[in-house]
């Protein structure tokens, strides 16, 4: 899918599409836990001081993982 591609959208030309788009395109429950994870272990990080930051599986985390968790919980608070 277009998601899968790093797409964050859609046009459509017929308002029945809509609901599909949305589903497709809403974060799911598991990609908003991820992103909360990454959000909070940055967060943790930068409180101590640390610059470098890793999650507990030992991913690294940089600066565009952590606008995209951002962007992830800003589509996941969308109505």
């Amino acid at each position: 899918t277009g998601k899968n591609l790093g797409y964050a959208g859609r046009t459509v030309v017929h308002p029945r599409q809509i609901a599909v788009v949305r589903q497709v395109f809403t974060p799911t429950t598991a990609e908003v836990e991820h992103a909360q994870r990454i959000i909070d272990r940055v967060a943790s990080a930068a409180a101590d001081g640390t610059g470098a930051f890793v999650l507990d599986d030992g991913t690294f985390i940089d600066v565009a993982m952590v606008r995209g968790a951002e962007r992830i919980i800003a589509a996941a608070s969308r109505p």
